[in-house]
């Protein structure tokens, strides 16, 4: 049995509120297989120009 990591992190974007939606779009798109493949689980959350993310 492998020990369970947590990685828990707050940023704020540096993207203009017009390109945020396309941005997190691409997150999504790239980290689907990378995730799946390196059996990565997590969220990630946005609001107020800022995001949350927490990978295990």
């Amino acid at each position: 049995m492998t020990d369970l990591i947590r990685l828990t992190y707050a940023s704020k974007t540096t993207a203009s509120p017009n390109n945020v939606q396309r941005d997190v779009i691409d997150i999504l798109h790239q980290s689907i297989q990378f995730n799946a493949k390196h059996s990565i689980s997590g969220v990630l959350f946005y609001n107020n120009n800022y995001f949350f993310q927490c990978l295990e």
